[in-house]
């Protein structure tokens, strides 16, 4: 690979942090918004995400909750670069991607990046000791690594008992009593807590791919998942800058919804 695109895919990597979090809380709190339903991003319910402590969350509504924030003003000032970032490199490169790579072949990498993360799912359930999960989560890698081609195809999910499962450092910490801490947005990282960002070193040192293929891999594989996920999100990322009075608030109240939801998995 040349200087060049070893150094483009070093850039591409580096943005794969800048909405980590809300990356997947996107997909589990808003996916009503990718079907058209905005009114849902307004009114970020979260009465039903209840197993995190009233000490971690303060209570705003009987219907919503609201994680510390200290460092607003900072918090602020990071999601404007951040946000900046995403207009000028990653947003338009996720649209060229859209008109390149047909549905069926983001569906493919879709699939082959949540297989990829299956080791991280085992690791932490058990962590967690929680057997039931180890159980899916060894059992899907098993199934899509081999049936499903390299996880290319989700062949495990058409079996009963072998539901997806999102496990990570974060939660496991939270699992044996570690508070979240306040809310921190950081540049290139985006929305996290003290908890979850050693949650996230965690995670990227346990996974397994990164010991497996050289560096120049990890690059490619990081850019790529970066550009996957940012177009996934292109429909739920526009509702919002539509929708909402206060982007910045919204997207602290979603990132709550979802670390408080999250260990209800």
């Amino acid at each position: 690979m040349s200087y060049f695109m070893r150094k483009l895919s070093c850039i591409l990597a580096a943005f794969l942090m800048v909405f980590p979090e809300f990356v997947t809380l996107a997909q589990d709190a808003t996916s009503g918004i990718a079907k058209g339903d905005k009114s849902s991003i307004e009114n970020v319910n979260l009465k039903e995400a209840s197993s995190y402590s009233e000490d971690e969350f303060n209570v705003g509504t009987e219907d919503t909750y609201t994680i510390d924030d200290p460092f607003e003003p900072f918090n602020r000032g990071m999601f404007t670069i951040n946000k900046g970032l995403d207009t000028i490199i990653l947003k338009p490169a996720a649209h060229v991607y859209r008109e390149v790579v047909p549905e069926v072949g983001r569906d493919r990498v879709d699939s082959v990046f949540a297989n990829m993360k299956e080791p991280v799912n085992i690791l932490n359930s058990a962590l967690q000791g929680d057997g039931d999960k180890v159980a899916r989560s060894t059992g899907r890698f098993l199934v899509n690594t081999i049936l499903g081609i390299g996880g290319l195809f989700d062949i495990a999910s058409l079996a009963d008992g072998l539901e997806p499962v999102n496990e990570d450092f974060g939660k496991t910490l939270g699992h044996y009593g570690v508070d979240t801490g306040p809310y921190i947005y950081l540049p290139l990282i985006g929305p996290s807590s003290p908890r979850d960002l050693v949650g996230k070193a965690a995670d990227i040192a346990s996974d397994p791919f990164i010991y497996s293929v050289h560096k120049d891999g990890v690059y490619v594989r990081d850019g790529v998942r970066t550009i996957n996920t940012r177009e996934s999100l292109l429909e739920v990322t526009d509702s919002i800058e539509e929708t909402s009075i206060d982007e910045y608030s919204t997207i602290r109240s979603i990132y709550a919804q979802k670390r408080r939801g999250i260990r209800n998995d």
